[in-house]
Parts: C-alpha cells; structure tokens; sequence
C-alpha cells in the first residue's frame, strides 16, 4: 500500500484515511497452508458480515463467489492474493500474479477493505497500522 503523504496522530485517523482515501492501496496475502477456495470463500464473507452488519450483502456475496472462481480448488501453502485498489471503486484481484477480477464495484471495494480496517477487524490494527507506518 502506498505510505500516506501525511502524518496521522491517532490510529483512527489512519485506518479512516484508507477507508475514505481515493488513492491507490493494495492488500498482499500470502497463504501459511494449504486452503480450499471455499474455505477462502467463507473465510471473507465472515470478515465482511461481522463489518457490515446492517448492510445487505446479497450481492456481494455473488461477488466473493465470482472472485473466487478464479482461485485453484486446492490453493496452495505460499499462493497469494493481491487486492490492488486503483481508486475508490476500481477494484483488482490477482491469485498467484494473475488478475482474476477486475471491477469497478465500490461495494465489493469497500466490503474487502472493511475485513482489514473496519469496526471489527480480523487482525490486530495496532500491528497493522504500525507495519503500514513503518512501511
């Protein structure tokens, strides 16, 4: 992700930054196991759900379902998926360096980056924001 041009005095004021910021932003991951897509599959729409708890996510659920399709069944300990964030809404989605999607969905945008850096987070944003700043 591209480091922020300016300083941040508090981590919320970081993560609302990235959430809002109509700037080019990317997630790396990179898979410690073997995994199954549909296991990715759920692993997302759990991260998504428990971040949009009041939304409808019907749609982005047949979203998640098309950007895993282009995943192995298999996905491999030390695969990777990139989520490349061009704009606000333009959205990427590479599995081992191949794009799988591409969209100008700002729904699906901002339910994936919601897994990362929304009220419910699946990982410690004090870790996060500290690896984005040091970054």
């Amino acid at each position: 992700m591209e480091k922020p041009k300016s300083d941040f005095p508090t981590k919320d004021s970081l993560i609302t930054f990235i959430l809002n910021a109509n700037t080019q932003q990317r997630i790396e991951l990179e898979f410690l196991r073997d995994v199954t897509r549909e296991q990715i599959e759920e692993a997302l729409m759990q991260g998504i759900e428990q971040n949009n708890a009041d939304s409808d996510l019907s749609k982005i659920k047949e979203d998640i379902e098309r950007l895993s399709s282009g995943f192995q069944d298999e996905v491999e300990k030390h695969s990777t998926l990139t989520l490349s964030r061009l704009s606000k809404k333009e959205l990427n989605v590479f599995f081992n360096n191949t794009l799988v999607v591409e969209t100008e969905n700002q729904a699906l945008a901002d339910a994936l980056w919601s897994i990362w850096f929304g009220k419910d987070p699946i990982v410690n944003t004090e870790d996060l924001v500290q690896n984005i700043l040091v970054n």
